[in-house]
């Protein structure tokens, strides 16, 4: 984790990795919609294009790296829950 991270508080640093696994989740997206589009000018009979086979595995790995991220979060959040189970931190 990048040092700047641990400088933030916890509920910053939540939100931050929130954000990040929206964002690597739309690039996955985005990866499997160029797949679809290169695999759709090809005629079935034909072998898919490389360009395909690496679309797919760069959205594997950017879902991958979103779990982790989601992972993380999860933690997090439930560290802040077992900490102050009533939320009365934030009531105040």
């Amino acid at each position: 984790m990048d040092s700047r991270m641990n400088d933030l508080d916890e509920a910053t640093r939540t939100k931050v990795l929130s954000a990040v696994c929206r964002e690597l989740l739309a690039l996955a997206k985005q990866e499997d919609d160029t797949a679809a589009s290169e695999a759709s000018s090809v005629p079935y009979w034909c072998s898919l294009p490389t360009s395909v086979v690496g679309h797919r595995a760069a959205a594997r790995s950017l879902r991958r790296a979103a779990e982790d991220a989601d992972a993380r979060v999860r933690a997090a959040e439930l560290r802040a829950r077992v900490e102050d189970p009533g939320g009365l931190a934030q009531a105040s």
